[in-house]
């Protein structure tokens, strides 16, 4: 649906992500704005920013200028110089600008970046209002395809490798999870966006594809409301323009055609975990849906907890990953054991890290904590019948002492069992949603011992294994 006709001028983010036709987009944009002979009819209301100055002008693509935002956010004088470009662009425009970086895909708690914090940045500077915000996510499937081709750009010689040699090498395995929970998913980018207050177009490519049309004209036709061709949706005056994929060519053979549909199957269950709070919300939509959320229903997809765990553990993705390879005599759970579900009931964090020496402080201090914070969290948001959707943190007050009490069950079920049928979809990931204070309350009197320093950054050791395993987090 393109925008509507006001006098507010708007800004759209395009968010990639990676390995989702992100460079394509941009280098079509800049092209657009800049090649003497292009013309410029068909989204004249709108800009792109064409970011010029010392720093800026020494990129050999200038077209991935924006993701220093998040990549570089101390680098001052380049900030400036795309942050002054944009204001002047945005002035000099009609309708509004759109901008993008495949690095807007880095939020989370995995992140090395924060996105967020860079969008928002370039909204103050404009003074433009969250609901004057826009931000456009591509949705690739099968979802396997992303992250084979996340391996082919990653220059390891073979997949089988990019998977087995991180599994004792602690960088390269938090290099692997923060792909699984950043680039590789898109939902909960739309999730985080859309709580931001942010309007998200999410764009399924396969339905593009079965449509036989070009994911840009999709964005400058479909979304930004230019001037098409209507018949074949393609810009008009650029109809023998070529996008640019940029595609790895090795084959991949390494999968077996069952074992890529079973990794594929994994990262759809994890998919299906949005689908009620997203679908449902006012300020997601999405075009040409096909493959997404298409068979969330169907058993042997899995079952709802299963969801759940996955959209909050991608360490438990990468644990079904690995175990399609023999990379070592003892791997974790496999594809299966995590799907089924079966295996939940009586899982414990050593199941996951079977095989990795290296993970032996996540498994047995980080982990547990998670989980713990997760049920804990969930506990006291349902102990307040006036707590409603969008919680952020600081925002509640749940009733402590009440929490206190189901605390105790609650962590003998994640003790003994591990169940996850107690928590909603759409918040699990929203772990963080209670003040440092209010944590440090609900940890007072159980088995881990905390302390909190001005930062709001909170330590938990266990009382029992001393301050050896204690864990640092930063709410």
């Amino acid at each position: 649906m393109p925008f509507a006709n006001d006098a507010s001028r708007k800004v759209v983010f395009f968010a990639g992500p990676h390995k989702a036709a992100a460079t394509s987009v941009e280098e079509w944009f800049y092209n657009y704005y800049t090649k003497e002979d292009s013309d410029h009819f068909a989204l004249r209301h709108w800009a792109w920013p064409i970011v010029v100055g010392p720093r800026a002008d020494q990129l050999d693509e200038p077209w991935k200028v924006f993701q220093q935002l998040v990549l570089a956010p101390d680098d001052k004088e380049m900030k400036e110089e795309i942050m002054v470009s944009i204001q002047e662009t945005f002035d000099g425009s009609d309708t509004g600008i759109i901008l993008g970086t495949e690095s807007f895909d880095q939020v989370g708690r995995y992140s090395h970046g924060d996105a967020v914090k860079a969008m928002n940045d370039v909204l103050q500077r404009l003074g433009v209002a969250k609901e004057e915000v826009t931000v456009i996510i591509n949705y690739r499937s099968p979802r396997l395809d992303q992250w084979i081709s996340v391996w082919k750009h990653s220059g390891v010689p073979s997949y089988r490798s990019f998977m087995c040699d991180s599994q004792d090498r602690h960088q390269l395995r938090e290099e692997r999870i923060e792909q699984l929970s950043t680039l590789m998913d898109p939902l909960y980018m739309a999730q985080t966006f859309v709580k931001q207050g942010w309007n998200v177009r999410l764009i399924d490519m396969e339905g593009v594809e079965r449509a036989n049309k070009d994911i840009v004209n999709v964005i400058a036709c479909d979304i930004l409301g230019g001037k098409c061709l209507m018949k074949d949706s393609i810009v008009y005056g650029h109809r023998g323009d070529e996008t640019h994929f940029n595609v790895e060519e090795r084959d991949f053979r390494e999968l077996t055609e069952e074992q890529r549909q079973e990794a594929d199957k994994l990262f759809r269950a994890r998919d299906c975990a949005f689908e009620e709070y997203l679908s449902k919300h006012p300020k997601f939509q999405v075009g040409y849906q096909d493959n997404l959320w298409s068979d969330c229903d169907e058993q042997d997809l899995g079952r709802e907890d299963v969801f759940v765990y996955l959209a909050g553990m991608p360490q438990a993705l990468y644990s079904g990953l690995l175990s399609q390879f023999n990379c070592s005599e003892d791997g974790g759970l496999t594809i299966d054991e995590l799907l089924d579900g079966e295996h939940l009931d009586n899982l414990t964090p050593e199941d996951v890290f079977a095989d990795s020496k290296a993970s032996n402080f996540f498994v047995i201090v980080l982990l547990p904590i998670v989980c713990i914070l997760a049920i804990a969290y969930q506990v006291m948001k349902r102990s307040n019948d006036d707590i409603g959707d969008g919680i952020v943190m600081g925002n509640i007050r749940p009733n402590i002492s009440d929490a206190k009490e189901k605390m105790s069950d609650a962590k003998k079920k994640i003790k003994n069992k591990l169940k996850r049928k107690d928590v909603y979809r759409d918040e699990f990931r929203d772990r963080r949603g209670m003040t440092v204070h209010e944590m440090s309350e609900v940890f007072a009197d159980e088995d881990w011992k905390m302390s909190v320093d001005d930062d709001n950054q909170f330590s938990l050791f266990s009382k029992k294994k001393g301050d050896a395993n204690s864990v640092s987090l930063t709410l």
